[in-house]
């Protein structure tokens, strides 16, 4: 990381004694150059640190898209859970309704017998 970094010691006699421009904006004068990956291209401090924000702030940006996607995904995980419960309490209640009237009809069978 530190050899791709040119720092220049004097801003007066920086820009002149290194020659260098950057790539992206094309300013001659930067308290530091970044060395790109092309050969012999340099960003100046503006530019890269600017590059360097977006690119953590779209890493930051996946990171919290994909934190909510999962809580989505559990919320609706949640909700099928509850759903399958209300169903299965619903015919538990209608079996034992059944079971009640299937018992007070025997009990009047038996009475009128």
């Amino acid at each position: 990381w530190y050899q791709r970094r040119v720092r220049a010691t004097k801003p007066d006699t920086a820009a002149p004694s290194l020659d260098i421009t950057c790539v992206v904006c094309g300013l001659d004068f930067s308290p530091e150059w970044e060395k790109t990956d092309f050969e012999d291209k340099f960003e100046c401090y503006y530019c890269f640190t600017s590059k360097l924000r977006k690119t953590v702030r779209e890493a930051h940006t996946e990171r919290l898209k994909q934190g909510f996607i999962k809580v989505v995904q559990k919320e609706k995980e949640f909700e099928r859970q509850l759903q399958n419960q209300q169903r299965e309490e619903q015919l538990m209640q209608q079996k034992l309704a059944e079971q009640q009237r299937q018992q007070q009809q025997q009990i009047m069978e038996q009475q009128q017998r």
